[in-house]
């Protein structure tokens, strides 16, 4: 199969097999309904996008027949333009709402006591009280989702491309004195761009773009969250992110690099790393002021002799496993 990126919103076939899917499951489980609150699964189920607040969006999926999407009326036609499958909408008023068409007044009667009713683990507690007949805890919307469709597949290798874009800005930036935030700007800048004009009709609440740089100070932890003013220091290893959820298809890429040169710990590091099986190698990056160009660190494992090859900034590249030692290791890979 030739992977090739797709752009394109999902058709009504994409969605109705997603949802053929669902029903397969909920026949097994013997559900007459299942209930999703998450905005992932409902977006990944209708392709709309919402935001958690006081107001829920519910969709409510029978065994037979239109999904319903319970929503309050002033959200009805955000709905309804997003949407690309076939709704039932059962609609309630703001807060504060007239006596009997409340949220609940209108979820509660779309179940018999006598029902099953599939529910995600991330229901809140509020809606599963409201939610009549007897309930079963599956999360079947994330299991159907681990396995790709070729639409899918081609939304991530897009996806991939937007975030290429964004380390590619990161190493053209990234250099000793520079702070945090300009390299943050830049690298959103390069991928919001990229997917504004790539994509029609960009959905900004299904998408989201970021990256930063560790410098060796804090590189040690990545979990440490680097300040917007933090600079970028010579030596290394320096470590970066760069991530995105583009349109609800999120992937993110990783690279260790250096600035004008590999201190001999590293180096230490890499040979040691080089030991493993080669198939798990990838790259480790160093600027080099006295070229003005990206050089790659490597080690031949026959001989244990260390080079540096010079490539340009657009070099980064992606690879589907997920890095395991970070020092000398990177990748991108999809996430739902």
């Amino acid at each position: 199969m030739k992977i090739e990126p797709i752009t394109a919103k999902p058709s009504k076939e994409e969605l109705g097999a997603r949802l053929e899917k669902v029903r397969a499951l909920m026949e097994k489980h013997k559900l007459d309904y299942y209930v999703s609150f998450s905005p992932t699964n409902v977006y990944y189920m209708t392709n709309f996008a919402n935001i958690v607040h006081e107001r829920p969006f519910i969709l409510v999926i029978p065994k037979k027949g239109a999904m319903r999407m319970v929503c309050p009326l002033l959200e009805s036609t955000h709905v309804k333009s997003r949407a690309r499958c076939d709704l039932d909408y059962v609609i309630y008023y703001e807060f504060p709402a007239p006596a009997g068409q409340n949220w609940y007044d209108v979820y509660r009667p779309l179940f018999k006591d006598g029902d099953r009713i599939g529910v995600e683990s991330a229901m809140p507690a509020g809606i599963l009280k409201e939610t009549r007949g007897t309930t079963v805890m599956t999360n079947i919307i994330e299991d159907i989702r681990v396995i790709k469709s070729e639409y899918e597949i081609g939304r991530h290798v897009h996806a991939c491309l937007v975030v290429d874009e964004g380390m590619k800005k990161l190493l053209e930036i990234t250099r000793v004195g520079v702070p945090l935030i300009t390299i943050y700007s830049g690298l959103v800048q390069a991928m919001m761009a990229k997917a504004l004009f790539e994509v029609a009709d960009l959905n900004l609440i299904a998408s989201k773009f970021q990256g930063a740089v560790w410098p060796p100070s804090i590189s040690h932890d990545p979990h440490i969250i680097p300040t917007p003013f933090m600079v970028m220091e010579e030596g290394g290893p320096s470590c970066s992110i760069v991530g995105a959820i583009v349109d609800g298809y999120g992937v993110e890429i990783e690279r260790t690099l250096f600035l004008e040169y590999v201190p001999e710990h590293a180096k230490k590091l890499f040979e040691t790393r080089m030991k493993w099986p080669i198939s798990w190698l990838s790259r480790a990056w160093c600027w080099r002021k006295s070229t003005g160009r990206l050089g790659r660190f490597s080690s031949t494992p026959a001989t244990r002799k260390t080079s540096f090859t010079a490539r340009d900034t657009d070099s980064a590249s992606r690879d589907t496993r997920t890095p395991s030692w970070r020092w000398a290791t990177s990748a991108s890979w999809p996430r739902a």
